[in-house]
């Protein structure tokens, strides 16, 4: 599961922490394979809620499916392309990254 997100003012959307914080009192995503994407402005706040609460669940990821991508309005034209090779790089390590810990199954 790759979880994406803009940041506004300063946070999270309130309708994704939301459906998020439903998931909190149960183990649906516990163990499960999962990455996240902040893209915003600057989004260095949205991303560190975003890791707070995927931590709560207790995904299963590394520091490699974590990406931040601040400036995001530079990075990408207007047909939502991406132009930037620093970025293209980063969501290949990703990829990659959340490829390699889907392997294992989870434990739960």
């Amino acid at each position: 599961m790759i979880f994406c997100s803009p940041e506004y003012v300063f946070s999270l959307p309130g309708s994704f922490k939301n459906a998020l914080d439903w998931l909190v009192s149960t183990v649906i995503l516990s163990d499960k394979p999962c990455a996240m994407i902040n893209a915003a402005a600057s989004g260095a706040k949205a991303s560190d809620q975003l890791e707070l609460i995927l931590n709560t669940l207790q995904v299963k990821r590394n520091t490699h499916t974590q990406l931040l991508v601040s400036g995001v309005k530079g990075k990408v034209d207007m047909a939502s392309n991406i132009k930037d090779t620093g970025l293209r790089m980063s969501l290949e390590i990703l990829s990659n990254s959340l490829k390699e810990i889907s392997k294992n199954p989870p434990t739960t």
